[in-house]
């Protein structure tokens, strides 16, 4: 819609800086600060595009927010000012009592986000030293976005001031397709996670990966990173992954495809080399009953043909090299909780932690007789999660507690046979040293088979 020449020239004289105009149509109506431009943009946020504190100063104390977006994009003043590089309007924005939208946004970029994309390191630790931001909040989340926009500079900012490692992204995939006459439509959606970890794997960032693993970064259950690196042919990757505990040489994915699958699929013989040489079966068939010999027969790659119908090569297992724990680890007190008694699923184990203390409290406690929680603080971050394992009903409940306003967030039931078999066989042998007693054939019966109970997987 055109704008009238007054609506026009007021706004114009705000994005120029130009006080003296826009304080004459203020005196004679503040219905000038509701004016908008075609793109949705009001005075105070050209003003602060344009890094005009003056402006902003005079448009604030005339009755203009720091709140007020943007009626397309949502944009904020104080996004319009990061985006712009204007760092001191920033820092004069934060000395003021409305800055909300630093973290979240019900639409479009968050400030937060934006120092992080635009390379505004300098915001983004005014950001953290002003403590107005919440590192966990956000889609995606600061970490998260960091390593999706390959930015680790930033990622090495958001980890030295204890940003959690493994926050996850939750996103809407589809659950189920259908087809009709030649058209595919999905009939419902699932809530899955994805972690910053396999963001950097698909990113393919040896430099990224390494951060986050010598933060103690952990994966989601779904997901298969060695899969991803072994397709990109990172060996140094790989070897992150394997000598961190990551994963295993012999983990699947849900095609029960290996990361020979995938190394032989995108014809990477140096990393199939280096597979074998880990111990993994290049035998292993994927649910159309295919070996990683067949993807290389099919695309005619002579190299890995001979590779994978050649002699194994010499086994050089890697070492596991766990992060060190926190030193001065806090007390930890856990509220008992009889076997014979089940715990509320909404009201999990109550962990109490040393006033003060910034190191994270992992523990694990029987949850009633079929049971075991696994719950995690991470007062930092200010945050719990706990992971409820029922052996008898095979499901899988996470939730995440904001410890500071007690707010619960309840992740979907997830079914034993969509989890990893490193994590159903760490739960399993909790649960067993707490005493607990459960079926083993019903617990894994979809999952894990009796000799991997007994022997490392990929052994």
């Amino acid at each position: 819609m055109a704008l009238f020449r007054s609506q026009k020239e007021f706004l114009t004289a705000a994005a120029a800086g130009d006080t003296e105009t826009v304080s004459a149509y203020l005196s004679k109506k503040k219905k000038w600060l509701q004016a908008e431009d075609d793109d949705g943009n009001r005075a105070i946020h050209l003003a602060a595009r344009h890094g005009h504190i003056g402006m902003v100063t005079l448009l604030l104390n005339s009755g203009a927010a720091l709140t007020d977006h943007n009626r397309e994009s949502w944009a904020t003043p104080l996004l319009e000012a990061v985006t712009g590089g204007h760092t001191s309007l920033v820092k004069f924005m934060l000395e003021k009592e409305t800055t909300r939208s630093i973290s979240t946004a019900p639409k479009g970029m968050t400030p937060l986000q934006a120092a992080i994309v635009h390379e505004r390191y300098d915001m983004l630790q005014m950001f953290i030293d002003a403590k107005k931001v919440d590192l966990t909040a956000g889609d995606p989340p600061a970490v998260y976005c960091a390593v999706m926009n390959n930015k680790p500079d930033a990622l090495d900012i958001l980890l030295s001031v204890g940003a959690d490692p493994s926050v996850f992204r939750s996103r809407q995939v589809s659950d189920r397709s259908d087809e009709y006459f030649g058209y595919s439509y999905s009939s419902r959606t699932k809530t899955v996670y994805d972690s910053p970890l396999q963001a950097a794997v698909t990113r393919n960032s040896t430099e990224m990966l390494q951060m986050l693993l010598e933060r103690g970064a952990k994966k989601t259950g779904e997901e298969h990173p060695l899969h991803g690196v072994a397709a990109h042919g990172n060996i140094e990757a790989a070897t992150l992954l394997l000598q961190h505990g990551i994963i295993k040489i012999g983990d699947r994915n849900d095609n029960n495809r290996t990361a020979l699958h995938s190394a032989a699929e995108k014809n990477q013989p140096e990393m199939a080399r280096f597979l074998l040489a880990q111990g993994i079966d290049k035998n292993i068939q994927d649910k159309d009953k295919r070996t990683a010999l067949s993807y290389a027969q099919q695309f005619a790659m002579k190299e890995m043909i001979e590779l994978l119908q050649g002699p194994l090569p010499p086994r050089e297992t890697l070492p596991i090299r766990k992060v060190e724990p926190p030193s001065a680890a806090p007390v930890i007190e856990v509220k008992p909780v009889p076997a014979a008694v089940v715990v509320p699923v909404a009201q999990p184990v109550v962990i109490a932690t040393p006033p003060g203390s910034t190191n994270d409290v992992e523990v694990w406690t029987l949850a009633g007789t079929h049971s075991i929680a696994h719950i995690t603080v991470m007062p930092v971050l200010n945050k719990k999660l706990t992971e409820l394992f029922n052996f008898e009903s095979r499901e899988r409940v996470t939730f995440a507690e904001n410890l500071a306003t007690k707010a619960e967030l309840m992740g979907p039931q997830q079914s034993f046979d969509t989890i990893s078999d490193d994590a159903l066989l760490t739960a399993f042998n909790e649960y067993k040293r707490l005493g607990g007693k459960a079926d083993e054939d019903k617990v894994f019966r979809h999952n894990l088979n009796k000799t991997q109970l007994k022997k490392p997987a990929g052994i």
